[in-house]
C-alpha cells in the first residue's frame, strides 16, 4: 500500500482565503452552567454571530428550537426538560439555504452561490498556485481536486482538499501523486472512499487514484490503457465506479480491483465529460456528440444501452445531471444554432423542454429538493443561470467577481448540517412535574374515565415528607390527599366519584416545590360512560339482546316494505 502524505492543517491554515462567512459562535447566557431550576418552563437565552435557526439540545436530543434575530440574540422557554442533571448545548443550523459550490477554474477559487436569492456568499481561496478541476459535497464535507500548476507548495502537484462545512474551514490535504492537468472526483456516501481520474501534463498517461480516507492509503493507482475523460461517478451501490473513456464508459470493480469496459471501448470518441447515475434505478447516463444524444446504460451489463436523441447538429455535451428523483436528466451544451439547455423525461425517454442560453453552459446540477436547477458558464462573464425544471425561460444573475464556472449536483449543501455548537452548560433541574400514570415525567396530562373509575397520578421535584392534595373540579371534590417521598416524589390511584357530571373536568394538584414555596397543576380529565367490560354471562345478554332488537327491526322493516308494495 502507498501511504498518502497529509500535510498539517496547522501548516496550511495560512494559506487559505476564505471568508468562512459561515461559521458561527453560539453561546448559553442563562441558565448558567451548574446552576438548578426549580420550576417549568425553563427559559434559555444567548447569541449567535449571525441570525440563523438555534437548535436546543438535551444530552444531544433537541427539545426546541428559535430562530435568531438580525443580532444574533435568541431565547427559547420550554417545559421539555427532564428532571436531574443534564447537559444542553445550543446549535446553530441555517435551513433557508440552498448552496451550490462552484469551480473559479483557473482562478484558484470556488464560489458559495445562495441559490435561494441568487447572489454570491462566500468565496474559497484555494493555496497559491492551486485550482480546482472538480468538487463533491457529501454530507458536512466539501472534497475537492486540485492542481497546483505553480509546483510551489510542499512540491505537490495532485491534491484532494477536505474543508469541513458550513464554516468552510480547510481540514486536510491528501496528496495523490502525479502531475496532474485535469481531472475529476467522487466521493461514496460513507466517505470512507474517494476516486479521482486525471491526465498528466505530458497528455499521455490517464490515471484512476481510489484512495481510503479513513486509512489514507492508494487503494489503487491505474495507469490505463484508455483514452480517459475527466468524468467519474460511483455506482448507486457503492460497489463500484463508472468512468469515461473516449465516448464511452468503464466500471470499476472494487471488490477484486477489475475494470470492465463496454466492447466497443468507447461507442464515439466523443471527450465529454457528461457521467450521472440515476439516483432511484441506478443506471449510467452519458451525453454523445456522435449520436446527438444521450445514452442510458445498465450498470450490470454495459453493453445493454439504450440511446434518446436530444438535438440536431449537436456540437458540444458538457455536464448532464439527474434529478432527485430520477424524473428528469438535465443536459448541457451546444449545438449550431448556439447554446442550450435540454431537460429530458426518462419515463417517456423523450425531450421534454429545451431553451437557449445566452453563454456557453459548463455545469448543471438540480437543487436537493429538485425545486432549481442552476447552471454555470465557461467564458468568464459571470453568468449564473437558475430555473424552475418544467419550466419556459429561466433567471441569470451577472455576478461578481466574474469567473468560469463548473459544479454538477453533488455540488449543492440543501440545509447545512449542524454548525457550531456551544460550551456544554450542565444544570440541574429539580422541578414539580404531575402526570398521569406511575411515571411523573410521562408528560399524560388528558385522561377519559367513566364516573366511579380510577386515574394513576404521580408527581416528582416537590418537597421531600410534603402533604400533595388532588381535587377534582368543577365543583371541588378532595379526591385524596398523599405525602411525598424523601426525594420529593408521588404515586398514587384516585377514584371518580360515580355521580360525577359527564363532560370536561380538572384535576388539581397542589403542594410545595422543593423551594417550599406553593405550586399547583391543572390534570384534564374527560368523564364519559364508557362501553361495558362485564363477565361472560353480561355479554351474552348483552348479545342475546342485540339479537333480539335486531330482529324487531328487520320484522319492522319487512311489514313497511309489504304496506309500500300493496300502495
Amino acid at each position: 500500500m502507498n501511504k498518502l502524505l497529509i500535510i498539517p492543517i496547522l501548516i496550511l491554515a495560512s494559506l487559505i482565503g476564505a471568508n468562512a462567512a459561515f461559521a458561527t459562535t453560539t453561546d448559553i447566557s442563562t441558565p448558567t452552567n451548574g446552576s438548578t431550576n426549580t420550576s417549568k418552563p425553563v427559559t434559555f437565552t444567548g447569541n449567535t454571530v449571525t441570525e440563523g435557526h438555534i437548535n436546543l439540545q438535551e444530552d444531544g436530543t433537541t427539545i426546541a428550537s428559535t430562530t435568531a434575530d438580525v443580532n444574533g440574540d435568541w431565547f427559547i422557554t420550554t417545559s421539555n426538560v427532564k428532571n436531574g442533571t443534564h447537559n444542553y448545548t445550543a446549535v446553530w443550523v441555517e435551513p433557508d439555504y440552498n448552496l451550490a459550490f462552484m469551480n473559479g477554474q483557473a482562478e484558484g477559487t470556488i464560489e458559495v452561490v445562495d441559490v435561494n436569492n441568487h447572489e454570491f456568499v462566500d468565496t474559497i481561496v484555494l493555496p497559491d498556485g492551486a485550482f480546482s478541476n472538480d468538487l463533491v459535497v457529501r454530507n458536512s464535507t466539501l472534497y475537492v481536486q486540485i492542481t497546483e500548476n505553480s509546483y510551489s507548495l510542499f512540491s505537490i502537484e495532485c491534491s484532494i482538499l477536505e474543508y469541513s462545512l458550513p464554516d468552510l474551514t480547510l481540514t486536510r490535504q491528501i496528496s495523490t501523486g502525479g502531475d496532474c492537468n485535469v481531472g475529476s472526483i467522487d466521493v461514496n456516501p460513507d466517505e470512507t472512499i474517494a476516486v479521482v481520474s486525471y491526465l498528466d501534463y505530458s497528455f499521455t498517461s490517464f490515471h484512476i487514484i481510489a484512495v481510503d480516507l479513513d486509512s489514507n492509503t492508494i487503494i489503487d493507482d491505474l495507469d490505463t490503457e484508455f483514452t480517459v475523460s475527466d468524468g467519474i461517478v460511483f455506482s448507486k451501490d457503492a460497489q463500484s465506479f463508472f468512468f469515461r473513456i473516449g465516448g464511452g464508459v468503464a466500471k470499476f470493480h472494487l471488490e477484486n480491483n477489475s475494470i470492465e469496459a463496454d466492447d466497443a471501448q468507447g461507442y464515439n470518441q466523443d471527450f465529454s465529460p457528461a457521467i450521472a447515475v440515476d439516483p432511484v434505478s441506478g443506471n449510467i447516463a452519458i451525453a454523445e456528440v456522435e449520436t446527438e444524444g444521450i445514452r442510458l446504460i445498465n450498470p450490470n451489463d454495459l453493453d445493454d444501452t439504450t440511446l434518446i436523441h436530444v438535438a440536431d447538429n449537436a456540437t458540444t455535451f458538457t455536464r448532464l445531471a439527474y434529478s432527485h428523483d430520477g424524473s428528469k436528466i438535465m443536459l448541457v451544451g451546444q449545438n449550431t444554432d448556439g447554446n442550450y439547455v435540454w431537460e429530458i423525461d426518462t419515463n417517456t425517454e423523450l425531450v421534454s423542454n429545451e431553451y437557449a442560453l445566452t453563454d456557453y453552459p459548463e455545469s448543471v446540477g438540480y437543487t436537493p429538493d429538485d425545486s432549481q436547477y442552476v447552471i454555470g458558464d465557461n467564458f468568464g462573464s459571470g453568468t449564473i443561470f437558475f430555473g424552475v425544471p418544467g419550466g419556459s425561460n429561466y433567471t441569470d444573475s451577472i455576478v461578481e467577481p466574474q469567473r468560469a464556472y463548473a459544479m454538477r449536483n453533488s455540488n449543492f449543501i440543501a440545509a447545512f448540517p449542524d454548525g457550531d455548537v456551544s460550551e456544554t452548560v450542565s444544570i440541574t433541574n429539580n422541578i414539580a412535574f404531575t402526570s398521569y400514570g406511575t411515571d411523573p415525567a410521562g408528560n399524560i396530562s388528558t385522561k377519559t374515565v367513566s364516573p366511579g373509575g380510577t386515574v394513576d397520578v404521580s408527581g416528582s421535584g416537590y418537597l421531600p415528607n410534603s402533604d400533595v392534595t388532588i381535587t377534582l373540579n368543577s365543583t371541588p371534590v378532595l379526591l385524596a390527599t398523599v405525602k411525598t417521598n424523601s426525594s420529593g416524589a408521588f404515586s398514587t390511584t384516585v377514584t371518580i366519584p360515580s355521580n360525577t357530571a359527564l363532560g370536561s373536568h380538572t384535576l388539581v394538584i397542589a403542594g410545595k416545590d422543593a423551594n417550599g414555596d406553593d405550586v399547583n397543576f391543572v390534570l384534564q380529565l374527560n368523564v364519559v360512560r364508557l362501553p361495558a367490560t362485564g363477565n361472560g354471562t353480561e355479554n351474552q345478554l348483552i348479545f342475546a339482546g342485540t339479537i333480539f332488537l335486531l330482529g324487531c327491526a328487520v320484522a319492522c322493516a319487512s311489514r313497511k316494505r309489504r304496506k309500500i308494495s300493496i300502495n
